[in-house]
């Protein structure tokens, strides 16, 4: 039976030397794709309102980023999709699946423009659920920026509205 489903991604940063001066309105989350009966593949939402794309095979997902907020030194992004269960394609029995819950997020990146407060450069920067933490990103003129300590929240729930 197929749902419709309210995600969630929420990245928080801590600032030091350096601010958060954009926050890209794109996402990238993992998901399982019903269209291409695929579990745990990469979706991008181009922008704010776009439909996502489904990687590698660039189909159009069933799912559209619907918010983004920017906070001190992080963001959360809202996004909604379809999921129907499925038995992947690839992988029928399932045992490379193990622990991860059907159509949840279990992956997410995002991207920022940090500005060093001492020498005022401008970084593009990402941060991601599977990265080596703590991580703290220094800049050329020796100021820390900000350190990534914790990977971004995922949730989900079941949507009520179409």
């Amino acid at each position: 039976m197929a749902t419709n489903r309210l995600g969630a991604a929420e990245f928080n940063l801590t600032c030091a030397d350096g601010e958060l001066t954009t926050l890209e309105p794109s996402l990238e989350v993992s998901l399982d794709c019903y269209v291409c009966q695929r579990r745990l593949r990469t979706i991008v939402f181009e922008s704010l309102g776009s439909s996502g794309r489904c990687t590698p095979t660039g189909h159009e997902f069933p799912g559209v980023l619907t918010g983004v907020t920017r906070s001190k030194c992080g963001g959360h992004f809202d996004f909604r999709y379809r999921y129907e269960p499925f038995m992947d394609l690839k992988y029928p029995d399932e045992w490379r699946y193990q622990g991860f819950q059907k159509g949840a997020p279990t992956w997410a990146r995002a991207n920022f423009t940090v500005r060093c407060k001492r020498c005022r450069r401008v970084f593009i920067e990402s941060s991601q659920s599977n990265m080596h933490r703590p991580w703290r990103r220094v800049c050329d003129c020796g100021a820390v920026l900000y350190l990534d300590v914790e990977p971004p929240r995922l949730s989900w729930s079941e949507s009520v509205a179409e």
